[in-house]
């Protein structure tokens, strides 16, 4: 155990372990002892993959008693994520501290306007926040809030999407987040985003946030890994290649096209220009480009050109005048996923396999 400003904090047994300085007054939608609570040990516990989440109850009081600890006096959260790679922050401002706990798994990420999954997962992320002052419920609800919004936030910049169907993610289904009380020091009445209270629970939530994205190479993550949580593989984009050659198709093109298509995915240039088209589909989404609602965007009106801006830019950027004259024909004949995207992505995509395209065609004639 290592001391945290007034917590001890440490694993045991695959248990992240959080020792209060006393009992404290807590509000969690824990799935032990959750509700608001009197506690004084938050216990994070470490499940299988495959973990059977329809007894939680069961796997919580028998890692509670390994650790030894009372079930009454204790929180208990579940997760699949390595909980021995928490991240932790402490922030003091004016007379109030503020520490936070995060463990993620990303998994099991989920949008709020899905259906039900067909089955549960125990990725998760748990956010356990410890505020070492004294506060309304009021203040304790809204200090939760906050936490929840700050990591709401932090995923819709940070463009997580849902595992199952690629629409913006909040959080996994599972999610679980835990503010604490230590019911000493100053007494405060609100913990919105407008308080000190708020300010250092969002900023301890999202500091703890990034450390753990940044360490699990989520941040930084690939164009194709975004690509592919929108459902367009490595795979769906030789496929579409192939699918647009006319006459025969040279033994080696599928090897050539690959190596050529990982260079122009790794080069900011091109990089930019899709994550572009990524991001005016989500504002689309919603109405929010200007003149261009949703549904004259579905249609993909032939006035609108700067999807097809994007598709020559990248074009011509990786083959010259011969990569947009490509463009241009796999923008008509759209073969394989490039015809069932939306009118930014499949023109930025169209760009993409036209460049590279010619530009392995033009080695394969300079190798001749």
């Amino acid at each position: 155990m290592r001391r945290v400003g007034r917590l001890h904090v440490g694993t045991s047994r695959a248990n992240l372990v959080v020792e209060l300085p006393s009992v404290c007054q807590a509000l969690s939608d824990a799935p032990w002892n959750g509700g608001l609570a009197n506690v004084r040990y938050v216990v994070n516990h470490r499940v299988p993959e495959d973990f059977n989440c329809g007894s939680p109850i069961k796997e919580m009081l028998s890692a509670l008693s390994h650790l030894g600890i009372p079930p009454e006096e204790a929180l208990g959260l579940m997760t699949a994520a390595d909980v021995t790679r928490f991240s932790v922050k402490m922030r003091r401002m004016q007379g109030v501290s503020v520490i936070s706990l995060a463990t993620v798994g990303l998994t099991n990420t989920r949008g709020v306007m899905e259906p039900p999954p067909r089955a549960n997962t125990c990725s998760t992320v748990n956010l356990i926040v410890f505020c070492d002052c004294r506060a309304t419920q009021p203040a304790m609800v809204n200090a939760l809030q906050t936490a929840v919004e700050a990591k709401c936030s932090l995923f819709r910049l940070l463009d997580v999407r849902s595992s199952t169907s690629g629409v913006p993610a909040a959080g996994t289904s599972t999610d679980t987040t835990t503010v604490i009380f230590s019911g000493v020091g100053r007494r405060l009445e609100y913990g919105g985003t407008a308080t000190v209270l708020g300010y250092l629970v969002g900023l301890t939530v999202t500091e703890c946030l990034l450390e753990q994205l940044r360490t699990s190479k989520f941040i930084g993550r690939s164009v194709l890994e975004r690509l592919r949580e929108r459902g367009v593989s490595m795979d769906d984009l030789v496929e579409a290649a192939v699918g647009g050659i006319v006459g025969s198709k040279p033994d080696s093109f599928e090897q050539r096209f690959l190596a050529e298509l990982r260079a122009a995915l790794n080069d900011p240039n091109v990089a930019s220009l899709i994550i572009a088209a990524l991001r005016l589909e989500d504002e689309a989404e919603f109405d929010m480009i200007p003149s261009l609602p949703k549904k004259l965007h579905d249609a993909d009106p032939v006035q609108v050109t700067a999807d097809e801006d994007i598709g020559e830019m990248i074009a011509r950027y990786l083959a010259g005048t011969m990569g947009i004259h490509n463009f241009h024909h796999y923008d008509r004949l759209k073969p394989g996923c490039l015809g069932r995207l939306p009118m930014f992505l499949d023109d930025a995509l169209c760009g993409l396999i036209g460049g590279v395209a010619s530009k392995v065609f033009s080695g394969i004639g300079r190798a001749k």
